[in-house]
């Protein structure tokens, strides 16, 4: 009888442990979008978006030497560049299309911070 006992509360736990982290998997989800970021930056993202559609790596070749020319000029703040970057590393990788998700993301973050 004990050992039923154990047994069930040895599921019950792994139950509680399984629905807890699928709680916090969705916070951290939907928690985890773009800040708003600068007009400039939501443009490069435009041109990354469509490198990334099109798997244009002279594109993006092209887009990181605009960010790092924004950089110096102060048009965008490091920050920016980070998650531009980020995006950039990706393509680099041949994850197109996570890059266009994240791109996609940081877009759409975007129109709903201003919403």
């Amino acid at each position: 009888m004990n050992s039923e006992y154990s047994k069930r509360m040895a599921r019950s736990r792994v139950s509680s442990l399984v629905v807890f982290g699928l709680i916090i998997g969705g916070v951290i989800t939907v928690g985890c979008g773009y800040p708003e970021v600068s007009p400039k930056t939501y443009e490069f993202a435009k041109a990354l978006y469509s490198a990334t559609n099109l798997k244009q790596s002279d594109r993006v070749d092209e887009v990181e030497t605009l960010i790092e020319a924004a950089i110096s000029k102060g048009e965008i703040s490091r920050r920016e560049a980070n998650y531009l970057r980020e995006i950039i590393e990706l393509s680099r990788s041949g994850e197109w299309e996570e890059a266009q998700k994240m791109t996609r993301r940081l877009m759409e973050d975007q129109v709903n911070s201003r919403v």
